[in-house]
């Protein structure tokens, strides 16, 4: 199973405005959309964190090289990683690659953190650094807001190392944080499903073999023995009834 964890930085809009308060900003005021100006990315189980920028290409055809990477990725990826990703940097990428005309990538499952924190738990914020932070897993890249961003518009050297760092530094959040919940993500895709491991137990969230017959879950349709990874800590079930095979890959509940 590819899975990706995916993290984007975008540039603001650029527009013309009246005022600085309370302004409603027309379609016709729009100077220039903003778009994405960089990406990082990382497969679980792969070294080093991949980066790409639009100030890194050049040529009249430099912004559709600069994001076939991304879409190369996204296309052989089986999960996808991010946090707010639903709302954003997959949206924002698939804009740009419609603007492009590319084709879209492969279909993929999709894990939302930003999703998993938000119905699992109560955290004061759910910001990716304060949660990372609250979990002892790290923090951001610090810097100095919209004047970093300012910079790389700029073409400000400093200013495009510090966004590559900020950039990266968040995808190796991401996966630390994707790590620590793993068990809490309800619908993370079936490892061993995937690989045709059919022959044993195995958590059904990383794949291990090492599950704890845990009492039983009992519905409408019948009784099926439940089992907890002591691995990873996460829940599964076998998909048949108590009474048939006791040996059947498990399923997440």
């Amino acid at each position: 199973m590819k899975i990706l964890l995916l993290d984007i930085e975008t540039i603001s809009h650029t527009v013309r405005a009246w005022g600085l308060h309370n302004q409603f900003i027309a379609i016709n005021q729009i100077k220039e959309a903003g778009r994405t100006i960089c990406y990082a990315y990382k497969w679980i189980g792969e070294k080093g964190v991949a980066f790409d920028a639009e100030w890194l290409w050049e040529g009249d055809d430099s912004y559709k090289s600069f994001l076939e990477d991304i879409h190369k990725a996204l296309d052989e990826a089986d999960v996808v990683i991010t946090y707010n990703g639903k709302s954003f940097d997959i949206p924002t990428l698939n804009k740009e690659f419609v603007l492009h005309g590319f084709p879209p990538p492969s279909p993929s499952k999709h894990i939302d953190l930003y999703q998993v924190v938000k119905r699992k738990f109560r955290f004061a914020s759910k910001k990716l650094d304060f949660v990372c932070q609250a979990l002892g897993l790290g923090s951001k890249t610090q810097h100095k807001g919209m004047e970093l961003w300012n910079g790389v518009e700029d073409g400000d050297p400093k200013s495009q190392a510090t966004m590559e760092k900020y950039n990266k530094q968040d995808v190796i959040l991401l996966e630390k944080l994707y790590k620590r919940l793993l068990p809490w993500i309800s619908n993370h895709p079936s490892v061993p499903l995937h690989k045709g491991l059919t022959d044993a137990r195995r958590c059904p969230s990383c794949g291990g073999k090492h599950v704890q017959h845990r009492g039983f879950s009992v519905t409408r349709a019948g009784k099926y023995r439940r089992y907890q990874c002591t691995d990873c800590g996460s829940w599964g079930q076998e998909r048949f009834l108590e009474e048939r095979s006791p040996k059947e890959v498990l399923v997440s509940i």
